[in-house]
């Protein structure tokens, strides 16, 4: 039995998977010469996303359960602001 993967290490193998969805989807698309504006909106959307998710998932990683638990709606309400502001 294999040793059980930190959060963090399962957040980036799902993101990875996220990433080869969207370029089997890509790759299908161009295969078929298909013109599909939904999947360069989704990557559009995934290049905006992606980054935040990873800053979320490195600001949790030191953190336990409980505390993250233990955060006041307060203190989630600030950390939501200051994750979803938009600084492109």
């Amino acid at each position: 039995m294999s040793k059980p993967e930190t959060d963090v290490q399962t957040a980036d193998r799902l993101l990875g998977l996220a990433d080869q969805f969207l370029d089997d989807w890509r790759e299908s698309v161009e295969d078929y010469s298909e013109d599909d504006a939904d999947v360069s909106e989704r990557e559009a959307e995934w290049k905006q996303w992606r980054p935040r998710i990873l800053a979320c998932i490195d600001a949790c990683a030191g953190m336990s359960t409980e505390e993250i638990q233990g955060l006041g709606n307060g203190e989630l309400a600030a950390c939501a602001q200051n994750w979803l502001r938009e600084d492109d």
